[in-house]
Formats: C-alpha cells, structure tokens, sequence
C-alpha cells in the first residue's frame, strides 16, 4: 500500500486563530478523462464567481528608452480602447449566477452570461488571515477590481464525463489567495490528478487555466504546495502583476498550463541548451472565449515558442479551445496568421518585452524566435508528460506530488485532501488593485 505523505497534511496552517472554513465555488467544468474514469457525474454547481477583465483606471504614459538593433516590427492592429471604468459596490455573495453550458467535444460555445461588474471597498483591505503553505511564508498587501459571472461547460468521451469545480480561499490579489480544484471524489490536484489527455487519438489537451485574458495578476499553479492550487506569483513578498505594454492589456490570451507535465530542470533540453524551468509546460489558449480562472478547456496545439527565461527552457505552447468556432481551421502557425493576422507577432513581441517595464532585459528565445510546428510540440509534450511520471514516483520529489493518480508515491484521500483545504483562510473580500496598474509603457521594438 502506498503510504499518504505526512508531511503534505501539515504543509497548510493558518497563522490566525479563525477556524471558520467558508469558501466559495468559483465555476464548475465537466471534461472527460481519456486514461479512467474519476468517478459518477457531480452534485449541482453552487453559485460561483471568478475574475474577468480590470478596465484601466487611469494613469501616466511611460516610454522606455531602447538600445540596441534588430528590425522586429511592432503587433498589427488598433490599440485597444479602453474605458475607465468607475467602481461599485460589491455584490452580496448568495446574489443569482448566470450559467452558459456547452458539451461535446467540438460543438461551438453558446454566447457566454453577461459579465456583471463587482468592486472592491473604496479603500484598501487591511492584512487578513495568513497561512503558510510548504515551506513559504506568506504575507498580504492589498488590491482589488473585477467582474463576475459563473458557468459550466462539458466534455463527453470515451469514459465518463468528470465534472470539475474550483473553489476559492484567502483574499484574490494577496498572497493568501487560493483556488482549488474539486471533481466528483472530492479535491484534487490540477496538476496531477487532472489526465494530460482529453482525447489521447485525436491529440486533443486538457489545458488548466491559471489567467484569463486582459487580466494583470500573475498566477500560477503552487507546485510546492499540497494540491498544487492556483495562487498569485510574488516577486519580494509582493504580489507579482505584468504591465500593460502598448497597445495590449495584460495578457493578451488565456494562460495556463497544461497537467501531468514537468519541465525537468536536471535535464539540458538538447534543442535549447538549457535545462527545463521545473514548472508544468506553460500553454496560451488563443480561442474567442475569455476562460475562468481554474476552468479545465479541451484544446489543440498548432506551435511554440522556446522563450530562454534566466537561462532556463520555458515552452510556450500556442492552443486553440476546440468548441470554438474556427477551431477547425486552425492547425498550423500559418492558419494563425491567416485567422487571427498579427497574433503570432504579437505573441512574441508580448513574451520578448514583458519584463522590461520592470527594469529586466528583453527575454531571448531559442530558434532564433521562430515557431515550431505541431509535430515538433507533440514531442515536447510527451517528453514532459514522462518526466513527470518521474517526478510522482520518486520518494523525496522537490516539489509536491501529493495525489490520487496510479504511480505516485505520495497518495492523498478525500478526507486528507479536505483538510488541506479546510486549513486555508476562509474567503475574503478582494483586496484592491495596484494603483498604477494602469499605465501603460512604450517600447520600440525595433532597436530590440
């Protein structure tokens, strides 16, 4: 019998003395399991709410001297016109939920429920309860905007349909915020206990989404924490969020990554030079729909850019949703570029400048930033996907490989996993968001 990792159920403790466990469902996706079943369909959805798009709120222009040469042209297209917008009052939790369900495996999306517009208190909240989670120690500022809605989407296949829901903990735009995942048997890890596969014969991917497009709060899978949930990145205990870099907001697709993958950083990828980033491989979903955080979305790879990040290989894998309606003509980079003209640029562009507002350098691709194709992704995946398996069969793995799949050493059990997530912080009010977070800087390209 595999034993359950003791030091995974103590991993998670509040440092407040608060003992309430109130969350929130945050949205609910039922996808379907290529390997085996997880289980009979899940109980009704409860009302959720999840963070869309943050309108600018004003702010100064900034232009970044640049040096050096190049001749990379700027992305095509109008700069995006956005509104300030002004800030509500929140809306009481408990308030009814607009719900879109779509199922199958290629059928197009219905129009998705109207966004509804929240806010945060006028002011900024003051720290609220913390926990530490592994062995970080976790602080809180304070930030705060978005808007709501809930939905559903399925996913049927050659098994049965598995039904997932997230759930949010802390406070979204601190560093207490968490958002786990739930399926039909309880929690799991997104990581590791969701299958790579969707539909293994038809290479169709389970893509868990960590940042919905036009967002700015950099949020990650927590690799090192028990159930591996979605947190915000910190830079210095500050909570990390990327810049708006003209004409663009935030990120300019849905982002995530993609589960039961691994970037081995004691392996020198010999196409890169470089050894992995020890991060599942990173996935940009370039569909119509704007994703929920946590939502688990059924997509195909056309390409990838090998971005260098601090000296380490960082795929990016370029997807589409298949439920959207010009899936079907995307399979290439090229069909890129003829559907969505300049997305291709600017994703590179987006990836080459996103930390210079920063003070960072341009990043550096290999392959001289060219696009590989799908062939040459499917690779890449099935690589990681068995430097993964890896990873859950060893017996002191560097990050934590606590979960339910067959093969992990460390195994966790519904009651185990329900108290990792029973120690996290209750939900909170959103603090407020940076207040310069909307400016937006300026780069020339073409001196990169």
């Amino acid at each position: 019998m595999r034993a359950v990792c003791s030091s995974s159920l103590t991993a998670i403790r509040l440092i407040s003395s608060t003992t309430s466990t109130a969350s929130r469902l945050v949205c609910s996706t039922p996808i379907s399991s290529s390997s085996r079943s997880m289980g009979a369909a899940c109980c009704s959805t409860r009302s959720s709410s999840v963070a869309a798009t943050a309108p600018y709120n004003g702010g100064s222009l900034e232009r970044f001297p640049s040096s050096g040469g190049g001749g990379v042209r700027g992305a095509s297209g109008a700069p995006l016109r956005l509104d300030p917008a002004p800030v509500g009052k929140r809306r009481e939790r408990g308030a009814a939920e607009e719900t879109t369900t779509t199922t199958g495996p290629v059928q197009a999306s219905p129009a998705a429920a109207a966004a509804r517009p929240d806010s945060p208190p006028a002011a900024a909240q003051t720290r609220g309860e913390m926990f530490r989670a592994a062995t970080s120690s976790l602080t809180s500022d304070a930030f705060a905007y978005q808007q709501k809605r809930s939905y559903s989407t399925g996913m049927s296949g050659d098994s049965a349909m598995v039904k997932y829901e997230t759930e949010e903990r802390g406070s979204l735009y601190t560093l207490d915020y968490r958002c786990y995942i739930k399926g039909p048997q309880g929690y799991v890890s997104p990581w590791h206990d969701i299958p790579l596969y969707a539909d293994e014969a038809a290479k169709v991917f389970n893509m868990v989404v960590e940042i919905p497009r036009w967002s700015n709060a950099k949020m990650e899978m927590a690799t090192k924490e028990p159930l591996s949930p979605i947190k915000q990145d910190e830079k210095k205990g500050v909570p990390r969020f990327v810049h708006n870099i003209f004409p663009h907001h935030g990120y300019i697709w849905n982002y995530g990554a993609l589960p039961q993958t691994w970037e081995n950083n004691e392996h020198t990828d010999p196409a890169t030079g470089a050894k992995g980033d020890n991060d599942p491989i990173d996935v940009v979903e370039i569909g119509s729909t704007v994703h929920k955080r946590g939502a688990v979305v059924q997509v195909k790879v056309v390409g990838c850019l090998a971005l260098i990040d601090d000296g380490e290989t960082d795929w990016k894998l370029v997807a589409i949703d298949v439920t959207d309606p010009v899936a079907k003509d995307i399979n290439t980079m090229d069909d890129v570029e003829r559907v969505f003209p300049g997305l291709g640029r600017a994703t590179y562009e987006w990836f080459k400048t996103y930390k210079i507002p920063t003070g960072k350098p341009a990043n550096e691709f290999a392959f001289g930033g060219q696009y590989k194709d799908q062939a040459f992704c499917y690779k890449v995946i099935e690589e990681t996907h068995g430097f993964w398996k890896q990873l859950i069969s060893e017996a002191k793995p560097e990050l934590n490989t606590l979960s339910r799949v067959e093969g992990a050493v460390h195994v966790a059990t519904p009651d185990s996993a329900a108290a990792i997530v029973a120690a996290a912080p209750a939900a909170a009010e959103d603090a407020a968001l940076p207040g310069d977070l909307g400016k937006w800087h300026f780069i020339d390209q073409s001196k990169l």
